[in-house]
C-alpha cells in the first residue's frame, strides 16, 4: 500500500487579490509539513491552464513522461498530468510543482528549490504514493 499525503491549497485569488495560481502545503503520512506547492488557478478544470480538481490521486513514479517525477493517475477528463519541478505557476501546464518554501511576492505565487525537493521525495517515496488535494482556500 502506498503512503498518503496531502496537498492543502490555502492561498488563491479568492485569498490574496490577483495571485497568479495557488500555493499550498503538502503534509507526509504523519501529518508533518514536507513541502509546499503551486498550481495553475481553479479555471473548471481546463486543459492546460487549471488546477486539478481536489479528490484523492495515485501518483506513480514517471519514468517515460516529460519531466520524469511523478504522473497523477486517473484525473477527470484530464491526461499528461506531472508533479514536477517549477517555480511559479505560468511554468506549468496544469501540473503541480513541489518546492521548499512557498512565497507571495508582489501577487506572484512561487516556491524554491523545486527540483531539489523532488530528488529528495523520490528518495523517500520511489515507488509514487496518494495524493489527497484538499481546498482551504475559501477557509483561511
Amino acid at each position: 500500500m502506498l503512503p498518503v499525503i496531502t496537498l492543502k491549497r490555502f492561498i488563491d485569488s479568492k485569498t490574496i487579490k490577483n495571485a497568479n495560481g495557488i500555493l499550498g502545503k503538502v503534509y507526509d503520512e504523519n501529518n508533518k509539513l514536507l513541502c509546499f506547492s503551486i498550481e495553475r488557478p481553479d479555471l473548471n478544470n481546463q486543459r492546460g491552464i487549471s488546477c486539478i480538481p481536489t479528490g484523492v490521486y495515485s501518483c506513480s513514479r514517471d519514468k517515460t513522461g516529460r519531466h520524469q517525477y511523478y504522473k497523477i493517475d486517473a484525473v477527470p477528463n484530464r491526461d499528461f498530468i506531472e508533479i514536477h519541478s517549477a517555480n511559479k505557476p505560468d511554468q506549468l501546464n496544469g501540473c503541480i510543482a513541489f518546492g521548499d518554501h512557498g512565497a507571495i511576492m508582489d501577487g506572484d505565487i512561487a516556491v524554491r528549490n523545486s527540483k531539489a525537493t523532488l530528488d529528495k521525495l523520490l528518495e523517500r517515496y520511489p515507488d509514487g504514493f496518494t495524493l489527497v488535494i484538499i481546498d482551504l482556500t475559501g477557509l483561511i
